[in-house]
């Protein structure tokens, strides 16, 4: 694919179009302010969104202005407490005392209660706004300059190239992908990959040498997946390149 072609994809990817798909929708908020958002979930939206691992990137929609290109950047952190969840545990507990099937084709339970249980609360970190500003670009704020009440906005889960957008932002004409970018490897939010392994393409995941020159990094990583031995082999290599050049700067 050329540079040009490229170009055209990258800026042909619209973020906000997310709003339509109805089979991203994952939820709506009952609780919003500048840190933390509460949604609403349920199980067959989960299902359907191809789970909701922790760490997972969601997009807020303000849903009463169609004009209004902003979408709230929010992470998967935990699940949170309903004020309906004190009912639903006493009802469940009386159905287990009576030894009913809760679950499954051969469940005793009837629709009204299966479709009460069906619902639980996920706690959401606030990580930023996407926005457009008055040249129609996209930006990003890592904070938000307003909210609106929880029921005001719907949340979706980002898929494909809208992920890929998201993870791999660059502000300005740059594109990901582009040297002198590296990609080290695909979106992956959990070491389980059932869901993940069902969709159709990876979404790649890009740095760039520049965003760690003059910072501080760090490698986190599982147990027994290498951390020790990758920190070691860039030492060595690092200490290779630094006695190079000591060995130059004094010829």
């Amino acid at each position: 694919m050329s540079i040009s072609d490229q170009i055209k994809q990258a800026a042909s990817v619209d973020i906000f179009r997310l709003a339509d798909d109805k089979d991203a929708f994952a939820g709506h908020p009952f609780y919003f302010d500048y840190n933390l958002v509460h949604v609403l979930i349920a199980d067959a939206r989960k299902h359907r969104v191809g789970g909701i691992p922790q760490g997972t990137f969601l997009l807020a929609f303000y849903d009463n202005e169609k004009s209004e290109k902003e979408a709230v950047l929010l992470r998967a952190l935990k699940p949170t407490k309903l004020p309906t969840d004190q009912d639903v545990i006493k009802s469940m507990v009386e159905y287990y005392k009576d030894n009913l099937r809760v679950s499954g084709e051969s469940s005793q339970l009837d629709e009204y209660t299966r479709y009460e249980f069906s619902f639980s609360g996920l706690e959401c970190r606030v990580l930023g706004t996407f926005y457009q500003d008055n040249k129609q670009r996209l930006v990003f704020g890592a904070d938000l300059e307003n909210f609106y009440s929880a029921h005001n906005y719907s949340v979706y889960k980002p898929h494909g190239t809208i992920l890929e957008k998201i993870v791999n932002f660059r502000e300005g004409d740059h594109i990901p992908g582009q040297p002198p970018d590296v990609r080290i490897g695909d979106i992956r939010y959990s070491s389980s990959r059932r869901y993940q392994e069902q969709e159709k393409t990876k979404v790649p995941f890009y740095v760039s040498p520049a965003d760690f020159l003059g910072k501080r990094t760090a490698l986190f990583g599982m147990t027994r997946t290498g951390k020790s031995n990758t920190v070691t082999h860039h030492s060595r290599k690092r200490e290779s390149l630094c006695f190079n050049f000591r060995e130059w700067a004094c010829s």
